[in-house]
């Protein structure tokens, strides 16, 4: 069984240039993880990009430009590149080995979300208190394309949700309302140590990994 970490990076390559922040958030990230995580790391990207790290492959990918970066993301995430993925997103900053979260005892781990208050903030009406995408561990199979699946089907308008789409772009609400049409799955709810936003920052003494 293999395991590893996968990070996404892209944008529109004429744009890139603009947003040298997103690269200095995933060497920062990989910084971080390197401190305690040997596992290999695979970086989904459209860029050609220059990355000084040990055990770390750049698949480049082709962007759609007939895709918005909703639809671009999820259809990457589709295709784990390890039998057990460690999704990360570039705003992370580690201070532990998220390798021992791995277990037999789930199809998909996560976090839940703490960033809004009071059900406001970025579009998520119903969804303040959701599961964080921006950190989750999933084995590669059937269970994992079913929630892919329906996360695409939702985020295009093929299957209803109760909640208003966001108006700006967002995996996460689509991943959180395909998961609602997924019912064969073991969900691990993670401590959250493991995603701490800044409301958390000073309630929580053990942080494992800061995300902001």
């Amino acid at each position: 069984m293999t395991k590893g970490i996968l990070y996404i990076l892209y944008d529109r390559e004429e744009n890139f240039s603009e947003d040298k922040k997103l690269l200095n958030l995933l060497k920062n990230s990989i910084s971080s993880l390197r401190e305690f995580c040997s596992l290999p790391i695979t970086i989904f990207s459209n860029l050609d990009l220059n990355l000084n790290f040990k055990n770390v492959e750049i698949r480049k990918h082709v962007y759609n430009q007939d895709q918005d970066k909703t639809a671009q993301k999820l259809f990457w995430l589709k295709n784990l590149p390890y039998d057990v993925t460690i999704f990360i997103d570039l705003d992370t900053t580690f201070f532990d080995d998220p390798e021992q979260l791995i277990s037999d005892d789930y199809d998909f781990a996560i976090c839940r979300e703490h960033r809004f208050r009071n059900g406001k903030g970025r579009g998520y009406p119903r969804l303040c208190k959701a599961l964080n995408t921006g950190f989750f561990i999933a084995k590669r199979g059937k269970v994992y394309d079913e929630v892919m699946d329906k996360a695409m089907k939702v985020y295009e308008g093929e299957l209803p949700c109760d909640c208003e789409k966001p108006s700006e772009w967002s995996d996460q609400w689509a991943i959180n309302n395909g998961l609602e049409y997924v019912f064969d799955i073991t969900i691990k709810i993670l401590p959250q140590k493991w995603n701490v936003r800044n409301p958390l920052k000073n309630k929580i003494s053990d942080v494992k990994m800061l995300h902001q």
